[in-house]
């Protein structure tokens, strides 16, 4: 991998490797170092999924973390259910104490971006913002605003 960041100038902090629970792996010496490894090279590390399987807090133990990405499961529960909200206010403080930045994903409400802004999570992903777009349609939008 680092030959083709070197081979095609990509510069590491444009790339984003995403550990999620589903991969069910072990955080063997070998495992940690390959992450140190990339993370010492300027690409970002960030867990994602967070909170929906059995390994997490192992995760943010043992592993170089830089962001954790919360899932959209949580984010469905805003103004829903008030014992999640509270699970995901604890989520985001605990992200923020260990210097991670903090994703949500799957917010497609105005109720869910108040929640999370006012909660200290100020990066969302989610139809709210717009739904998945071609790399013409995004330039069109954003970048000529067209």
């Amino acid at each position: 991998m680092f030959d083709l960041i070197d081979r095609f100038s990509i510069p590491p902090e444009d790339i984003e490797l995403e550990i999620t629970e589903a991969m069910e792996f072990t955080a063997s010496l070998a495992v940690i170092q390959n992450l140190s490894s990339c993370r010492d090279k300027g690409i970002q590390i960030s867990i994602d999924d967070f909170g929906t399987g059995y390994s997490t807090f192992s995760y943010l133990k043992d592993f170089p973390v830089d962001k954790m990405k919360i899932d959209k499961y949580f984010i469905d529960e805003i103004g829903v259910n008030e014992q999640t909200e509270a699970i995901l206010k604890s989520m985001i403080q605990l992200a923020k104490n260990l210097g991670y930045s903090v994703v949500a994903e799957g917010v497609e409400t105005k109720e869910q971006v108040q929640f999370l802004m006012d909660n200290g999570c100020s990066v969302i992903q989610g139809f709210y913002i717009d739904r998945p777009l071609s790399i013409s349609t995004f330039e069109e939008k954003y970048v000529r605003g067209e």
